[in-house]
């Protein structure tokens, strides 16, 4: 028992089964107290299947993979209030070299979370596109952020971009390494945001400029951004325990290889 034990210490935690795992919480079921057409966001990190479901090629070699692994768990009974937090986005000058992006973030009247942000340029050496659809991915990857990880949480978008690359096209998207996606570095962000969070996410779509309270305030929100003197900043690091680059081996077609090398 004393020699196995030392080799069971000799493994990171990652691959020591006497560990907390992400598996020994994925099975937890996904209901929650969300509104009936919500789409929830999977938290589910552990991949499954064959070996060409585990191995990816094209990674970034200049990222070396952790040993450290996230395994906190989802709690889908919690008695914490949910919270639903409105996102906007908007364009100024939308597809010419001067357009401004600006987003509008709003948790409700005078609450010390509403956000007005214009976005940046660039962050750090990634190029930021002043468009709608970047404006509405930075919201959607900033709110999370002014919450506690284990409060439920319902986000409000009237962007079906956002909302596919948090459900249907996630998987497809993460398999195939996000080829030529538009604003990828976002999105990632994004996902990796939700993916860090410990209690239920919910995702609804609402009509925009049609009444919806939220969607209205966030709107405005945006719309103040516009006049600020600054960028705001804007944070894309990735935890290395949640980063995913590289194609999946069983994903791979010959035009993502040509286009990988």
């Amino acid at each position: 028992m004393s020699r196995a034990k030392e080799l069971l210490d000799t493994l990171p935690s990652k691959w020591d089964p006497r560990k907390s795992q992400p598996e020994d919480h994925e099975g937890d079921s996904l209901e929650m107290n969300a509104p009936e057409d919500a789409d929830n966001f999977d938290y589910h990190i552990t991949t499954t299947g064959t070996l060409s479901d585990i191995f990816r090629v094209f990674t970034d070699q200049d990222w070396t993979p952790t040993n450290e692994v996230l395994a906190q768990q989802v709690k889908h009974d919690s008695n914490e209030h949910m919270i639903i937090i409105a996102t906007d986005g908007s364009c100024v000058d939308n597809g010419q070299e001067s357009a401004v992006a600006r987003a509008g973030i709003y948790l409700g009247p005078e609450n010390a979370g509403n956000r007005s942000i214009k976005l940046p340029k660039h962050v750090g050496d990634v190029p930021i596109t002043q468009s709608n659809q970047a404006a509405e991915l930075v919201v959607a990857k900033v709110a999370p952020e002014l919450i506690q990880r284990m409060t439920p949480m319902t986000l409000e978008t009237d962007s079906k971009y956002v909302i596919s690359h948090l459900t249907s096209s996630l998987k497809k998207m993460e398999d195939t390494g996000y080829p030529n996606v538009n604003n990828a570095d976002i999105i990632r962000a994004m996902v990796a945001n939700y993916r860090r969070r410990e209690g239920p996410t919910s995702i609804v779509w609402v009509k925009g400029h049609n009444g919806h309270p939220g969607n209205e305030a966030a709107d405005a929100l945006a719309g103040a951004a516009t006049n600020k003197d600054r960028e705001d900043a804007i944070a894309l690091e990735i935890p290395p325990e949640l980063k995913v680059t590289g194609v999946k081996l069983n994903a791979l077609t010959q035009k993502l290889a040509y286009n990988a090398i």
